[in-house]
């Protein structure tokens, strides 16, 4: 039989909308099951994202459980479905989400993809936006002064990437349930970009945290003994995830083109959790391709533009890290903005040692 889903129309804002036909190479697969608001939809537009309610046999046969992006017009639907579709994608393996294919009810047509997410009891995220610029030749003009605008705010051709939202999850009660704790947006992201790259690690700082103890700090209490992770996250496959993606653009995918797509930093809040499945199984993957081109029409030899973004998030990283060492934090206010500045720094000149 085939997987059946319905959107209700209560769950999608303005009605009835009229959207760009799939590729003619597309079998669409019809929904006609009950589907909500994804609750751990981080940034993009709003209320695009949407999963099978809880209890409702609607994922894929093969056993993942999916989330369904809501198809964009004008073209960038297609273009982000054959962007899937690609053999540079399927390079990429495991560092974009699994695509299952377009499924349709009436005039909507959803994109249906790895919910990545699932695998963790208390889900924490973080959106990355990687470039320097988030813009490209030939795009619609009102379009590319929008971004230009953001990325002149968050300062990204110096940090090389933005900030988009964050949602930390926590552990709820003993039997594995989880609630959001904290929900950052692209506020959050404007002003720690608006600082720079100090601003911007100081951010990371704060939100990769472990979950146990972030009430008591909201609350201004005692903190959270042991919550600062961001070398063990390193340490625990986001060097090495970031590095993969870095040798995919200059390899499999250098005629890529990745413009305005994002990375989601992802790892497992509830500290239990992690402890029983063996740490906090840090990962990466790369999502959000409307905008991006599987073949480019330059000369340059890769995507100079997202490969500066990984290297200036891997700094952003390692200057966060360095302000979560022991006995930096009670000097944090006083000194944190010369400390990341100089360790930004630093790390940017060294990737910077390899050519573009």
């Amino acid at each position: 039989a085939a997987h059946r889903v319905r959107v209700r129309s209560a769950d999608l804002p303005g009605g009835r909308r009229v959207v760009a036909p799939a590729p003619a190479d597309v079998q669409a697969v019809e929904l006609s099951a009950d589907l909500v608001l994804h609750p751990l939809q981080v940034a993009g537009h709003a209320e695009s994202i949407f999963t099978c309610p809880e209890g409702e046999n609607c994922d894929a046969p093969c056993g993942r459980k999916l989330l369904y992006k809501r198809w964009q017009a004008a073209g960038r639907g297609a273009r982000e479905r054959g962007f899937y579709g690609s053999a540079a994608a399927a390079a990429a393996g495991s560092l974009l989400p699994a695509f299952a294919g377009v499924a349709t009810r009436q005039e909507e047509r959803f994109l249906a993809l790895e919910d990545v997410t699932a695998v963790y009891s208390a889900p924490c995220v973080v959106d990355c936006k990687l470039g320097r610029r988030s813009w490209y030749d030939g795009a619609r003009k009102t379009w590319v002064e929008k971004c230009a605008a953001k990325d002149e705010a968050c300062r990204s051709r110096e940090v090389g990437f933005r900030l988009c939202g964050a949602v930390v999850c926590e552990a709820s009660d003993a039997a594995g349930g989880s609630e959001v704790s904290e929900r950052l947006g692209k506020e959050w992201g404007k002003q720690a970009g608006a600082r720079g790259r100090a601003g911007v690690a100081e951010a990371l700082a704060e939100v990769l945290r472990c979950s146990s103890g972030r009430r008591r700090i909201r609350e201004g209490g005692a903190g959270c003994q042991g919550g600062d992770i961001v070398e063990e996250l390193l340490s625990g496959g986001l060097r090495e995830r970031l590095a993969a993606l870095e040798a995919w653009c200059t390899g499999a995918g250098k005629r890529c083109r990745i413009n305005s797509a994002s990375v989601l930093i992802l790892f497992e809040g509830d500290a239990k959790a992690a402890e029983a499945n063996g740490g906090r199984r840090p990962e990466l993957k790369l999502i959000d391709f409307a905008h991006s081109f599987v073949e480019a029409n330059d000369d340059l030899p890769y995507d100079t533009n997202f490969v500066a973004g990984i290297r200036g998030l891997l700094s952003s990283l390692e200057a966060a890290a360095l302000l979560q060492q022991p006995g930096r934090q009670s000097r944090r206010r006083r000194t944190s903005q010369c400390v990341v500045a100089a360790a930004a720094a630093v790390a940017w000149l060294l990737s910077r040692r390899r050519d573009f």
